[in-house]
């Protein structure tokens, strides 16, 4: 019996194709689903031979399923020992977390552009009412002058 691990990215891929089945005909991503399922069961069962891939992938025991009904197939790759099994997975958590660190840096990036156009939209607001302060202020104080002025004539 195989232990199984199902990529994040297989499963989210798997889910949006049942959704785009669903939108096609009501029903058919259920139909996409349980064939995702049974496909997944015999894999499980180690009942049924694999395809393998050709090239690096093949050689790194990458085999895949292809569903009957659907154009998918279920990729599998097979570890030769428990050690090679570890390897690959500390290798994926590391490519995960600096693919987590790329996207969380380069939101950190738009979030600060964003916030320098703000701080720029926002000194030229204050600029603008700054220019008006100054004009109203300089306004006042010329009729105050002519206040002082006609009082003291």
């Amino acid at each position: 019996m195989r232990d199984l691990r199902i990529h994040a990215a297989a499963a989210e891929e798997a889910a949006e194709a049942a959704a785009w089945y669903d939108a096609q005909r009501p029903g058919l991503g259920a139909d996409f689903a349980r064939a995702i399922d049974a496909a997944l069961d015999l894999l499980e069962q180690d009942v049924v031979p694999l395809t393998s891939l050709s090239g690096v992938a093949g050689a790194r025991g990458v085999r895949r399923l292809v569903l009957r009904r659907f154009p998918y197939s279920v990729v599998v790759r097979e570890f030769r020992d428990a050690m090679e099994q570890k390897l690959h997975l500390a290798h994926e958590g590391l490519v995960s977390a600096l693919a987590k660190w790329e996207h969380v840096k380069a939101e950190y990036r738009a979030a600060k552009r964003s916030m320098d156009d703000k701080r720029r939209q926002l000194a030229a607001t204050l600029e603008t009412e700054l220019i008006a302060a100054r004009a109203r202020f300089q306004q006042a104080q010329t009729s105050w002058s002519m206040l002082i002025d006609h009082a003291g004539a």
